[in-house]
């Protein structure tokens, strides 16, 4: 996902445009996110529109071609949290199987249910996105991997507030004192409960090195 044109400085821990010398901001970095995410929900949707127009596209072709784009956003996002292809460990990779596996899971109970039509085209369709809207987990879990961080209890986009993996919330993260401080950052656009809530909690929230988050 990340550009040729851009190299991953490790000690700061942000992509620097190595045309001009400068750091991508913050926005310019959730900016790519969400892009990169809407071309992935746009194409899960057309290839659930693809299983219910074509009768040589069948439930088999369907749940293939979809897992692969899950897999391949899921990848691509951790990786440019993490801070590029040249910095990935075998724990890194380990974290992204984990992850392509769960959503695997959940993809299984998805398809099950357009195969018994339980689900209108428009439902499935709706439904299909919520998959490419999971990834920005992925690149928030990559963000803290690369400064050394322990598992935090959840990551925005993770599905575990109310606006599931619509999310377009992020997390800013700063180095102090034996350990990182990290407050939730509202996205841009409308945000559920859940996430006003951990925005005055996370405000920000200490995390130590040791592992406990305080």
């Amino acid at each position: 996902m990340a550009s040729t044109r851009w190299t991953y400085d490790l000690r700061q821990h942000r992509y620097r445009d190595e045309e001009t010398g400068r750091f991508l901001s913050e926005t310019t970095v959730r900016g790519l996110r969400d892009d990169f995410l809407g071309a992935q929900k746009q194409r899960l949707r057309e290839l659930v529109e693809r299983y219910f127009d074509l009768d040589d596209f069948d439930l088999d072709d369907w749940v293939r071609q979809s897992r692969g784009v899950i897999k391949d956003l899921h990848g691509a996002e951790y990786v440019f949290g993490r801070g590029g292809q040249n910095v990935m460990g075998a724990r890194d990779w380990g974290i992204v199987g984990r992850t392509v596996r769960s959503q695997y899971q959940f993809f299984q109970g998805f398809a099950e249910a357009v195969r018994d039509g339980t689900l209108s085209r428009a439902q499935a369709g709706a439904r299909a996105e919520l998959y490419g809207e999971a990834g920005s987990a992925s690149m928030e879990r990559g963000r803290t991997e690369a400064r050394g961080m322990p598992v935090l209890d959840q990551y925005p986009g993770d599905g575990q507030t109310l606006c599931g993996t619509n999310c377009a919330c992020a997390l800013d993260i700063r180095e102090v004192d034996g350990g990182w401080e990290v407050a939730w950052e509202l996205g841009a656009a409308d945000h559920c409960g859940d996430c006003e809530d951990l925005a005055q909690r996370w405000n920000p929230l200490f995390i130590s090195a040791e592992g406990e988050p305080a």
